[in-house]
Formats: C-alpha cells, sequence, structure tokens
C-alpha cells in the first residue's frame, strides 16, 4: 500500500509563495483549493506505520491552517462597507474629487 498521505501532501504542497514578486503573487492568487482530506478515526490512525501517521498529522496540520472563509452576515456587511470606500474614493487621475 502506497502513503496516501505523502501522495496528499506532494499535491497539496507546503510550497512558499514570493509575494514580493509578480510571479510569486499570480501564483499565490491562481493556487487550487485543497484537496479534500479524509478523517481518521483514532482506531485507524493506531493501524497506520509511523511514516504514515507522520505524514497524516503533517496533512491535517495544513489543512487545518489553511480554513476556507466563512460568508458570514458580518462578513458580507464588512464587504459592504468596503466596497462603498472603494467606489467612493474612486476619480479619475486628472480631477479633484469632490
Amino acid at each position: 500500500m502506497s502513503n496516501v498521505w505523502a501522495h496528499w501532501l506532494s499535491r497539496n504542497g507546503t510550497d512558499r509563495f514570493q509575494l514580493s514578486r509578480k510571479a510569486g503573487w499570480d501564483a499565490f492568487i491562481n493556487a487550487a483549493q485543497l484537496e479534500p482530506l479524509q478523517a481518521l478515526t483514532r482506531a485507524r490512525m493506531a493501524g497506520l506505520s509511523g511514516e504514515e501517521l507522520e505524514d497524516y498529522t503533517k496533512a491535517r496540520m495544513v489543512k487545518n491552517a489553511n480554513l476556507p472563509t466563512v460568508r458570514t452576515t458580518q462578513l458580507d456587511l464588512a464587504y459592504g462597507i468596503i466596497e462603498q470606500m472603494m467606489a467612493s474614493g474612486h476619480r479619475d487621475g486628472d480631477r479633484l474629487r469632490g
């Protein structure tokens, strides 16, 4: 049996992005979302080999460190305020803002 967790880590790598460069920022923005990670019970975790358990633990750490944003009512209100602020600051470069 191959190490499924090592394959998950290689596909959902923990590569560092160089956000100070345009190419790094573009790679960060266009990176795919993490694949779903199968949750194991303690009994199944006890049946893993040492290397598999280590890789599974690392995969869980990667997945839990990158939780998706949950669109709540408060977040929608905050986005509305941000959109209003951005719209009110919009002007042409050759004109003064009123």
